[in-house]
This record gives C-alpha cells, structure tokens and sequence, in this order.
C-alpha cells in the first residue's frame, strides 16, 4: 500500500532465460535474455546504477569482435542514473527492472538507440561477409525476433498483422552485468510537490537530449521524444493535488510538453533510413505526432502561436499521397497564426514559402490541365 492510499500489485519482473522483446514500441528491435537474476531493489528511473559492459559488434567473418568492454578502462564499472545519463537507450532498457548480480544479454537492430555518444559507440552496417549468417532467418537475429515462428492458431485482426520479417542492416550486442542499484522513481507515490518536481527535472533533461541534436546525430531527437512522452505519462498518474497553483503547473506543462514532442517530431526524417523490421504501425510517422500534439494544445488554447506554426510544418512535411489537403491546412493555420502575432518572422517566413509552393502547384495543375486538353481527354 503506497503513502497515498493506492493499492499496487508488485511487479512481475522480466522472463528469466527467455528472449523478450523490449523495444520502445513493441518492434523487436530490442531484444533481452536474462541469463542469471540477481536480488535486491530493482533497476528503475531515478535509480543510481554501476554496471559492467561488453559490446560487440559482427566483424567480416561473422564472429563477434569487441567494440567496448568496461573493464578495460573502466574496471570499478560505469555508474550513472537510470535514463538520466548520455549512454545508450538500448543499455538503459537492458537493465530496466533488473536486479544487482543480474547477468543480462540483449540484441539491437536499430542503430538509434543503440548509439553511445558517451563511449563513442555506434552501429555500423553488418559486413557483406557476416550476411549470410546474421541476416539468414534462421540466424541468431531471426532467431531472437521469432522470423520462423509457428503461425497463430487463431487469425489475427489486420491491424495486429505483423508484416513480414525483413534481414536487419545493423547488429549490436550488449553483455551487461548490474553490479549495484539504489532506490529508483514511482511516480504513483509521489504527492503533488514531489510530482511537479519530477516532471520538471525530466522535461528539462529532455530538453538537454534535444539540443545535442544535429544533422550528423539526429538519434537525440526520437531520444528526446521519448523522454517528453514518458514525462506527459507521469503527469497522468493519479495523485492528491493539494494546491490550485499545481494544477495550474500541471496543466501548463501538459502544454509545454505537447509542444516539445512537436518539435521533435519535426527534426526526424519523413522516410526511416532502416524500417523497423516486425511493427504493426506501418504508417506511424514524426510528423503525424506533430500535428496530432499541436491540435491538442489547440484544444485547449486556440490562440497559441507556437502550435498553429510547428502544425502548419507538420502538414507540409506529410507525403502528398497520405496528406492530400496539407498544403491548404498549413496554409489556414499560418494565416491564423499572423492574425495573432503579424510580427512573428519565423511565421512570415513560412507563409511565404507556402505561397511558393502553392504557386508551384497551381502551375503544375494547370500544366496537366492543358496537356489533357490537348490530348482530347474529357475532364
């Protein structure tokens, strides 16, 4: 029973000895084996942790080679706080309700959160000679995303489908051993004061996730999503809230937060570079979240610049073919947006290129029209 009354079941903790899949969302891109557990407290955010490491990486010949193991420079172990620290997101999954002494193994195919710019780790692509074995269905990476698994014996409702199991282009694996673990954050046991604290300190270190992005380490960007999301989730959770001033807080860094996942969304590419291999969100993109959390600012606050600009930009940077009224959207929500603020460059700026493209294709339409025309064809 926690201090505010609620009643929780306890945890029932990883599969020991089984493959399970970890992955931000349910992708299989992220696979764990626990080989041995360990006891004691376990491995939360917040929690102060020191492991022992060993990556690897397929050389040429298909055999594992070592990229880096911590005990080589680090033989007391690396300690850092749980999903508040700059290694990789697939070795903070890894330990994520883990106990110490526990032995844990996991398997990366996506080379975003696989990404160390703490140890100056990343994924390459599997070497031409390593194919054959890495990329076969039958092979340790087919084996850990179940690419051979026995049919369903019931059929599965469309949009639970998965689509086929692809050979991945990168392959990491992380051999982890959680030597130490200090008492981590449960947000369903925080009072009002504790959670506005919390959500606070997790959407400013999201914050300092997002500003390391760039073009040549865009992986900060989904990086930073997940945090601003994962802070929106435990603002949520229920709790007394003892003064008005914090639900004024509460709901005005719902706002903040909606916006931030917004600009996120916004720095991610249109097209994946390497597609999730077994995901049933075969159309999920950034820029569905940019518009989806502007209009929910917009719920609430009709006369927010902010998102009628960062909206506008996600209707423009949809395909045409999935998106076929957004250049008309983006249009009206810069239009609103200079009625609020005339002055606001960034939103001048940006009404002006959709001037352009809009003039481009009239242009191209009436083109079409007139070879149409020409051809005889009835329009």
């Amino acid at each position: 029973m926690s201090g505010n009354g609620m009643h929780t079941a306890p945890n029932p903790g990883p599969p020991i000895g089984k493959v399970h899949d970890i992955s931000f969302d349910r992708e299989k891109t992220l696979m764990r084996t626990i080989t041995t557990e360990g006891q004691g407290e376990e491995a939360r955010e917040g929690s102060i942790v020191t492991i022992h490491l060993e990556i690897t990486q397929p050389a040429e010949d298909g055999q594992l080679y070592t990229v880096f193991k911590s005990k080589d420079k680090n033989p007391e172990g690396l300690r850092f706080e749980l999903f508040r620290s700059y290694y990789s997101e697939a070795v903070e999954r890894t330990i994520l309700f883990c106990k110490p002494g526990s032995v844990i193994d996991s398997l990366c195919t996506d080379p975003n959160i696989a990404a160390d710019a703490q140890l100056g780790v990343f994924a390459r692509r599997i070497p031409e000679g390593a194919q054959k074995m890495w990329c076969a269905p039958m092979g340790p990476v087919g084996n850990a995303q179940g690419a051979t698994k026995d049919p369903p014996m019931m059929q599965p409702k469309p949009e639970d489908t998965e689509p086929p199991w692809g050979p991945p282009k990168y392959v990491m694996l992380f051999h982890v051993l959680l030597d130490s673990v200090s008492p981590g954050n449960v947000p369903m046991y925080q009072d009002s004061y504790e959670r506005v604290d919390w959500v606070e300190q997790r959407k400013a270190w999201a914050t300092e996730l997002f500003k390391r992005g760039s073009p040549t380490q865009p992986f900060w960007y989904p990086r930073a999503m997940r945090h601003y999301k994962k802070s929106m989730l435990d603002l949520e959770v229920p709790c007394e809230w003892q003064l008005e001033e914090h639900h004024v807080q509460r709901n005005q860094m719902r706002l903040a937060l909606h916006l931030n996942v917004a600009a996120c969304g916004l720095k991610m590419p249109t097209e994946k570079p390497y597609p999730n291999l077994s995901t049933p969100k075969m159309h999920w993109d950034p820029q569905h979240d940019v518009i989806n959390h502007c209009t929910r600012v917009l719920d609430v606050d009709k006369t927010n610049v902010k998102a009628l600009y960062r909206r506008a930009q996600g209707h423009l940077l949809l395909p045409q073919e999935r998106h076929i009224n957004g250049l008309a959207e983006a249009t009206m929500d810069l239009k609103r947006a200079l009625e609020l603020d005339p002055q606001n460059a960034e939103v001048r700026k940006e009404f002006r290129r959709v001037k352009d493209l809009q003039k481009q294709a009239d242009s191209k339409a009436s083109s079409m029209y007139t070879k149409m025309v020409g051809t005889g064809v009835e329009v």
